[in-house]
């Protein structure tokens, strides 16, 4: 079981990749891809998009992934997509959504994955 500050404070474990990064740092997703029996499989497809759930707002619209493409990679999203529209706002809740196509190691067959995860993007000040 993991232990963090959530459960230190008695709030339940999310059920999904919960990341913190400053305003301006670039965010760093590591992606796997499965298959049915947990095999490592090559996406054919990778899309992605960034929705502020805070304040209901899209913050990266779909993008397409087409280069650089593995079974297990680091894709690294520029700070410049992420911006807190509110300057008030100490921080917001972000959610990258992720979907890929791939072909099944055992059937043969092309499949379509899920994923999420949740970026809380804190907004301080940095002497500059």
């Amino acid at each position: 079981m993991t232990y963090n500050n959530r459960s230190l404070a008695g709030q339940p474990i999310l059920p999904y990749a919960d990341f913190q990064s400053y305003l301006g740092q670039d965010v760093f997703a590591n992606l796997s891809f499965l298959d049915h029996t947990k095999t490592p499989v090559t996406p054919l497809t990778l899309q992605y998009r960034m929705d502020d759930i805070t304040n209901q707002q899209n913050l990266i619209p779909l993008t397409n992934v087409t280069t650089g493409l593995a079974s297990s990679m680091v894709y690294q999203i520029p700070a410049a997509s992420m911006q807190i529209n509110y300057a008030w706002e100490g921080s917001i809740i972000a959610q990258i959504s992720w979907s890929f196509t791939a072909v099944d190691s055992v059937t043969g067959t092309t499949f379509t994955g899920n994923s999420v995860n949740v970026v809380e993007i804190i907004n301080i000040q940095v002497p500059g």
